[in-house]
């Protein structure tokens, strides 16, 4: 997988920045690469300390940095401060961007936060996180169209994407589409490798379809 692809590369050169900052994206968005939660945590930071030791300005790097202050040290001041100076110093940069409008929703600045996130899609088109983040902000403004739009765009880019199957699930079902609500859940399960976030959210789709004694 990616995560093997990345070591490999990082053997070979332990001051590529960029490989060390992808790495730690990558164990953000497929958790279950990486049974252990505690594990995880700690390979999280190694990255993201690596990469911002070999070159302090990684714009991946540092939206990672604010992300974990925000995810897993509940220090929401300083992640959004800490992006809000990524995204001045570096307005080009989609990826500070982009996670700075994921905290800006999730902090209930939802009329901010997509703003930044279509800025960082124009940015970066070609990035199916950004548009898997976007789908997301959309989902949590009641966007249902415009959830399922980004979201399907995000998976033509990376079809192993499952947070964008998880939202594609969710948002297919509130429009009635229940088979292709459960394609994506199908996916979610089979781009987690069956792990027990993938078994959990084929639990929610089973339980929203009406068969909540399968969820059980």
């Amino acid at each position: 997988g990616a995560l093997a692809l990345l070591d490999s590369a990082l053997q070979l050169d332990s001051t590529f920045a960029d490989a060390w900052a992808e790495k730690a994206l990558r164990l953000v968005l497929a958790p279950d690469a990486v049974r252990s939660h505690t594990e995880r945590l700690i390979k999280y930071r190694r990255a993201i300390d690596a990469a911002l030791t070999h070159d302090p300005e990684n714009a991946v790097a540092l939206a990672e940095r604010a992300w974990l202050a925000y995810a897993y040290e509940w220090d929401w001041d300083r992640a959004l401060a800490d992006l809000r100076a990524t995204v001045r110093a570096q307005p080009a940069a989609a990826w500070p961007m982009i996670n700075f409008a994921g905290v800006l929703a999730f902090a209930g600045f939802s009329d901010s936060s997509v703003i930044y996130a279509e800025r960082a899609a124009k940015l970066e088109p070609t990035s199916a996180f950004v548009w898997n983040m976007l789908g997301k902000i959309y989902a949590f403004r009641g966007e249902s169209e415009k959830a399922i739009a980004a979201s399907e765009r995000s998976l033509t880019l990376d079809s192993t994407m499952y947070h964008t199957n998880w939202v594609l699930m969710h948002e297919y079902l509130n429009a009635g589409r229940l088979a292709e609500a459960e394609t994506a859940a199908a996916r979610l399960l089979r781009t987690s490798g069956e792990g027990h976030q993938g078994l959990v959210f084929m639990s929610q789709f089973r339980a929203r379809a009406g068969d909540p004694s399968y969820a059980r």
